[in-house]
């Protein structure tokens, strides 16, 4: 069920009222209900494996829990991990080891091809964080299965993050809710700044996208340097867009139920560096891969060639996260080489204090660049394509006062682009949330009937998917 849709209006506002009609012990069971169907709205086929992977885990942490020795403990963590991470490999990446299989052998296998459920990468991710913190003796087991289903299957968060901790979001689930004017204030916040981010940037900068980097293979050679480096700072801002508007939403309905999210985005592309970055981007996916990837392979414990290793392995496993294509590794990659290389910048002193010499504003264009590159190849369909787009963008920033000025309608993106950025700057500096939350309830009104009108002003008369809703 899409955020962007009126079966989603409808839906919300009857589970809402439920929610505060009936009994706060009731609560959770009324909210697990609600988020079956919002799951089952979409394949009722693919909700019985999401229920499949909650009972795996459920009682396997019980295992660990109650295990008596370390080595039972350790089986029973090894056993959750290949179920869960067989069951992703299976749907995941099942198609990509069959394509695989035809170009080695040129004969394609008389099997059928899987969908891929909703949801499926962020949902696994829930899970083995809950078994691991079990397991590490974070947290205790939960005996109570609503409780722990209502954590894992939590409607706002469920398909596209952000990636919840049981150590955050299990606890609440227990706890008794209220209505409360302050926390709908913020959540109206979040919602309207998620729209607006979606429906009106995103959305806009969608068919401009697909107009300068194209849609199929090989649909890019048709463009000049210009118009392929427009496509690729326009995917950069859609994209971040797209899914901070997703997690702002998804964060501000989850208020309105008085339940917290973890914050997922934090204005990325003023970054410093890519380190830096990655503290900005995602950040439930960046200290989920920190805290159960990186550190399981040793972090940077056994010295400085190990720890390049760890940073390099955990990201080429976060690009091979997001999907079985070769692009996805590249990009993981990519990351993982920048990251690497400012460790070692960092651990010379020389060459750190140098780079730290370089004014802020280059540093920070350096770092924007650094990832606009990157996502080339997460948005392109395969190296052949992402390599000439590269090409072409590479030309481009080689002589970027050579070419001819653009066209009206991207100096109408660029200006929805600036305007978000002010936006943000002045939220950061003149505390906007905090001003809204004051405004008694006329300035309040006339503030959401302002975004409300934005928002159905600039709206594409065909909404984009949410563009986290593959992976």
């Amino acid at each position: 069920m899409n955020f962007v849709s009126l079966h989603f209006g409808v839906f919300l506002t009857v589970v809402l009222a439920g929610f505060y009609a009936i009994p706060d012990r009731q609560r959770t069971v009324w909210l697990l209900a609600a988020s079956y169907v919002f799951y089952g709205y979409w394949s009722v086929k693919y909700l019985m494996l999401l229920v499949l992977t909650m009972l795996v885990d459920f009682f396997f942490a019980q295992f660990i829990a109650d295990a008596k020795t370390d080595r039972l403990r350790k089986v029973f963590l090894v056993c959750s991990l290949i179920l869960n991470l067989g069951i992703l490999f299976v749907f995941k990446y099942f198609n990509f080891v069959m394509d695989l299989i035809f170009d080695v052998t040129n004969q394609r296998l008389a099997v059928s091809s899987l969908i891929l459920p909703f949801g499926i990468s962020f949902y696994t991710f829930h899970s083995i964080s809950y078994v691991v913190d079990v397991y590490r003796r974070v947290i205790p087991a939960e005996r109570k299965f609503v409780p722990y289903s209502a954590y894992v299957m939590f409607f706002p968060q469920l398909v596209a993050g952000p990636i919840a901790r049981a150590t955050h979001l299990l606890h609440q689930f227990e706890e008794p809710k209220s209505f409360r004017t302050a926390q709908w204030s913020k959540g109206l916040w979040f919602i309207g700044c998620g729209y607006f981010m979606k429906v009106v940037l995103a959305d806009n900068l969608a068919p401009a996208v697909d107009l300068f980097l194209g849609q199929h293979t090989g649909d890019v050679i048709a463009r000049t340097p210009l118009e392929v480096a427009q496509g690729v700072y326009f995917f950069a801002f859609q994209i971040y867009f797209d899914f901070a508007g997703y997690t702002s939403i998804a964060i501000g309905v989850a208020k309105l139920f008085d339940y917290e999210l973890v914050k997922n985005f934090d204005r990325p592309y003023i970054a410093q560096s890519i380190t830096e970055f990655w503290r900005r981007w995602h950040i439930s996916l960046s200290t989920w891969l920190r805290d159960y990837l990186y550190v399981s392979l040793g972090g940077n414990r056994y010295g400085k060639l190990k720890t390049y290793r760890n940073l390099m392995l955990t990201m080429l496993l976060g690009g091979l996260w997001h999907g079985a294509n070769t692009t996805f590794v590249v990009w993981g990659g990519l990351h993982g080489s920048y990251l690497v290389v400012e460790r070692m910048v960092r651990s010379n002193a020389v060459l750190h204090a140098l780079c730290r010499k370089i004014p802020r504003p280059l540093r920070m264009l350096v770092t924007f660049h650094l990832v606009c590159v990157a996502w080339i190849f997460f948005r392109m369909p395969d190296l052949h394509s992402a390599l000439e787009t590269l090409r072409y963008f590479a030309t481009w920033l080689s002589n970027p006062f050579h070419h001819t000025q653009p066209a009206a309608v991207q100096r109408y993106l660029w200006a929805l682009i600036a305007g978000w950025l002010v936006f943000e700057m002045l939220d950061a500096r003149l505390k906007l949330q905090e001003r809204f939350e004051g405004l008694p309830l006329g300035g309040k009104m006339v503030t959401a009937y302002g975004v409300a009108a934005a928002i159905l002003l600039f709206a594409q008369t065909n909404p984009q998917a949410f563009i986290y809703f593959q992976f």
